[in-house]
């Protein structure tokens, strides 16, 4: 018998609520550690707080919390003892991610600290590209025609969307699956159908427009297990293999060696290749970047927001 819910959405009811849950999980967390961006606050504590309050409330971290400040748009998590303290004015882009069982949520905020008000219509360029993009996105709509009204939208703001920072689908342990949702028009045809899950974050810029790569952002993804002669790089890609094998991980989630030697170990399995590492993601022009990111459930009506909470407006 095909239940209501089974017909708008095409999922397994058992498999559509563990989606709906972790996109609930997600939203919770984004909210706790958007209360804790204050001036003169650790980077490092925040992420802390935001991984700690998934797994207290039965979750975990689909990737590392990224706390990305001012011309850095994304990518990059606070390493243990991270210097990184947040000043009155700084532009914070938290973008955090739940799991449950393996289903994804994505979502991400911008606050300016201290509540200054220097990029508040940069800010609001951001999410009100993302309130449009969720509004026209749905079955078999084209996906550049999502990233032609994010653009139009920043324009009218007097931004930029940033060109080669797109959404993405989601599947089950891949936070980046097969199709791309772009911010900029003329982009290649893609079509969701009913049950795909996808996260939607356009990043708006006063700035160049795109990304470069900058520093090590401090996040790894496990690759493949490889032969490996130092003991440090063992242990890490042994505790990698065992804990983190399909979801990216943070630096500062290792405690298999002490922190000083870490960064060593890490860097031999990367040039290894038994990791792949992440650079954090800075704006080419050194531009001021803000984004707005939910995760949605395309559905024969249109979309289910599953990061948003019903409180939210």
């Amino acid at each position: 018998m095909t239940t209501e819910s089974e017909s708008v959405t095409g999922l397994d009811p058992d498999i559509e609520k563990k989606w709906r849950a972790a996109g609930k999980l997600s939203a919770k967390g984004l909210r706790h550690g958007a209360s804790l961006i204050k001036p003169d606050v650790p980077a490092e504590e925040v992420a802390d707080a935001v991984e700690a309050y998934f797994i207290k409330e039965g979750g975990a971290s689909a990737f590392p919390a990224c706390l990305s400040v001012n011309e850095v748009a994304a990518h990059y998590a606070p390493t243990k003892g991270d210097d990184l303290v947040l000043k009155e004015g700084d532009v914070v882009k938290l973008d955090v991610g739940a799991h449950v069982d393996g289903y994804i949520g994505d979502n991400a905020v911008t606050i300016e600290v201290g509540g200054t008000d220097n990029w508040s219509k940069l800010i609001e360029a951001s999410r009100a590209a993302l309130t449009v993009a969720v509004s026209i996105v749905g079955p078999n709509v084209n996906l550049s025609t999502v990233g032609a009204a994010i653009e139009q939208t920043m324009d009218e703001y007097g931004y930029r969307p940033i060109a080669n920072l797109t959404g993405h689908s989601i599947e089950r342990w891949n936070l980046h699956a097969g199709l791309s949702v772009p911010a900029i028009a003329n982009t290649p045809v893609q079509r969701p159908k009913v049950g795909t899950v996808m996260a939607i974050e356009p990043f708006a810029t006063n700035g160049a427009g795109h990304v470069v790569n900058g520093p090590n952002g401090n996040i790894y993804h496990y690759a493949r297990q490889r032969p490996v002669r130092h003991p440090d790089a063992r242990k890490v890609l042994q505790e990698v293999a065992r804990t983190y094998p399909k979801l990216p991980f943070a630096e500062r989630w290792i405690d298999s060696v002490s922190p000083n030697r870490l960064r060593m170990a890490l860097t031999m399995l990367t040039k290894n290749v038994a990791i792949k590492n992440y650079a954090a993601l800075v704006e080419a022009g050194k531009g001021m970047v803000a984004q707005f990111e939910h995760t949605v459930l395309i559905t024969q009506d249109g979309v289910d927001v599953l990061t948003l909470l019903d409180d939210d407006d």
